[in-house]
């Protein structure tokens, strides 16, 4: 049997079958036709039990429910692929040319879900779910996607006029609610379901993975050219320990052989809910990225090849690592009179977490010492540090 929150693929079998009501091609209708009259109408309804539903769908090719177009095919051992012109649930939304089973494992699957998991949703107030965004490049990628999976499906477009941007809302066919809710999606929204990732995208493959990483942080993540790293934000309700996405996808870098770190951001006044960070950072992280993620917002994706090119390695044999780094030190103080771990991040080629490290631990060798410490807030601001005087090369 068929577990679409493992396998990440549902079948229209796999759906409530008298929630579903299909329009078959004319050619197949014709032959239904055919057989079932040859058969005698009234005597095979009373043989399928379906009440009146056979006659009334062959008089015009009406709409007939899966339950019973079901039973039809198994007597008369046929099948319904490629036969289909459209389904649709209980909204008027129909699928066109649907696909006979939704795959979720492909590249645009993966997308599918990263959408609804990022800018997207699945409300509780009404039956269709929906993507939102201010960049028509998401937009039409996500189109893309969602058409790959179900096959020509219609859509309602609404938009919200604001000040410098547009937002896009696409709402989509009620049955592709039933659809999602099946590959372990959630209703409601986000910060209170602490929505995690679908099992399956685990053990998919690599490809697969950064796909779902691409789409997430086009979404809701941020390339940071002066701290240098990548990060992806989300939030959840108070008594939540941590937004279950933004674990799964730090578990999901690790199987890529890529390190995150996990931050604390803040805890909003207005709603009380709790901001946290997934931030990556280091030379060889960044250019993997860089290698791998397809961004769809241009901007994001120059600035992570921008971010790529950044990193100057520099390489020191131990005896001359203490004095090289101090001699960075000293050179921004001349021009500073005081030295950051941004500033030596500039200076040095390294990325700021690994000045503020090695900034640690020059202050715990008693070589230098702060002089105005690390502040936060709407003001953040680098701790100010400068060279101890009394240290000779």
């Amino acid at each position: 049997m068929n577990d679409p929150s493992r396998t990440g693929i549902v079948r229209l079998e796999d759906l409530p079958k008298d929630e579903i009501f299909i329009k078959l091609k004319p050619r197949f209708h014709k032959l239904l036709n055919s057989r079932i009259r040859s058969y005698g109408i009234s005597k095979f309804e009373k043989r399928m039990n379906s009440g009146r539903k056979i006659g009334h769908w062959l008089q015009d090719n009406h709409l007939i429910r899966f339950d019973v177009l079901c039973k039809i095919l198994n007597y008369f051992n046929l099948d319904y692929k490629n036969k289909i012109e459209f389904i649709r649930g209980e909204s008027r939304l129909k699928i066109i040319n649907p696909k006979s089973s939704f795959d979720f494992t492909s590249c645009e699957g993966v997308r599918v879900i990263s959408g609804i998991l990022g800018d997207g949703g699945i409300p509780t107030n009404r039956s269709n779910p929906y993507y939102t965004n201010t960049n028509k490049d998401l937009i039409n990628g996500f189109l893309n996607d969602i058409k790959f999976v179900f096959g020509n499906i219609e859509f309602n477009e609404h938009y919200v006029y604001k000040k410098n941007s547009i937002t896009t809302i696409l709402g989509f066919p009620a049955l592709i609610q039933k659809v999602f809710l099946m590959i372990g999606l959630k209703k409601g929204k986000k910060i209170e379901t602490n929505q995690g990732m679908p099992f399956f995208i685990f053990n998919l493959d690599d490809d697969r993975k950064y796909a779902f990483i691409s789409q997430f942080i086009d979404d809701e993540g941020s390339i940071n050219l002066i701290s240098k790293h990548v990060s992806i934000t989300a939030g959840c309700l108070k008594y939540y320990k941590f937004p279950r996405i933004l674990k799964d996808i730090q578990r999901l870098l690790l199987s890529l052989h890529i390190d995150s770190g996990f931050y604390y951001a803040k805890l909003s006044k207005l709603s009380g809910n709790k901001i946290f960070r997934l931030q990556i950072n280091g030379q060889f992280q960044i250019k993997k990225l860089n290698e791998n993620l397809n961004l769809r917002i241009l901007k994001k994706k120059n600035n992570l090849v921008i971010l790529s090119k950044s990193f100057k390695r520099r390489v020191f044999r131990r005896k001359e690592y203490l004095p090289v780094y101090m001699g960075f030190m000293r050179k921004i103080q001349e021009l500073n009179g005081h030295f950051t771990s941004l500033s030596l991040s500039y200076e040095s080629g390294m990325v700021v977490g690994s000045c503020r490290n090695l900034i640690i631990r020059f202050r715990d060798l008693n070589l230098i010492k702060c002089i105005k410490p690390y502040s936060s807030g709407n003001y953040h601001e680098y701790a100010r540090y400068v060279t101890n005087t009394k240290w000779k090369p």
